[in-house]
């Protein structure tokens, strides 16, 4: 059997095409990043390039961007399916957060934020959305479990009297009491800074 031969300007003409002609990807950020008014014809491209390769985190994080002002079921279904996947990029999740913010879909917002705190314990700002939440929305059960999982990624003391606080309130005066013992026992130097609270526990006790 023959080989096929390939002529050197014929492999000169494959190497540039290959080089010169933009990919999906690559059309809608030249789109979406040229004007406002062609955004549109960007998530065009986007979902192409999605379609092609969904496991292309760049080109998703555009797409979503791209979507996030659009209250149809396209970006519904883009979000759902990459929220099935057992590994989640910290980026993505953080523009599917603000998607629901935008729409008030709070209690997607929740389940959201969760994910983004297993990848950044310490994330600041998430930790006031969840813990605003959960109050505002009397959510005491999954309050006590949100302080109990902060005090766990961060020993402070505020960390330590927001959990005190709220044994109290649930009325579970043991774990209250085992906790400022925690208390005492972890900060014996700030004793001077502590003790207000500590003779208010005290005084509950």
């Amino acid at each position: 059997m023959s080989k096929i031969k390939i002529g050197p300007f014929v492999l000169v003409v494959l190497i540039l095409a290959t080089i010169l002609i933009p990919s999906y990807r690559q059309i809608g950020r030249y789109i979406f990043n040229s004007n406002y008014q062609y955004k549109t014809m960007s998530k065009k491209y986007f979902h192409a390039q999605y379609i092609n390769d969904k496991n292309d985190i760049l080109n998703l994080k555009r797409y979503l961007s791209s979507l996030i002002h659009d209250n149809d079921q396209t970006i519904e279904k883009v979000i759902n399916e990459y929220l099935q996947n057992k590994s989640l990029n910290l980026e993505v999740v953080k523009i599917i957060s603000k998607y629901y913010e935008r729409n008030m879909r709070f209690e997607k917002a929740f389940t959201v934020w969760s994910e983004i705190l297993e990848m950044e314990p310490k994330e600041e700002e998430i930790l006031k959305k969840i813990e605003h939440y959960l109050i505002t929305n009397n959510k005491e059960k999954e309050l006590v479990y949100f302080y109990e999982k902060k005090l766990q990624n961060d020993r402070g003391i505020k960390n330590y009297l927001d959990l005190i606080i709220l044994y109290f309130k649930i009325k579970d005066k043991d774990k209250a009491k085992e906790t400022v013992y925690k208390l005492r026992e972890e900060y014996p130097e700030s004793e001077k800074e502590i003790k207000p609270w500590l003779n208010y526990v005290n005084e509950i006790l």
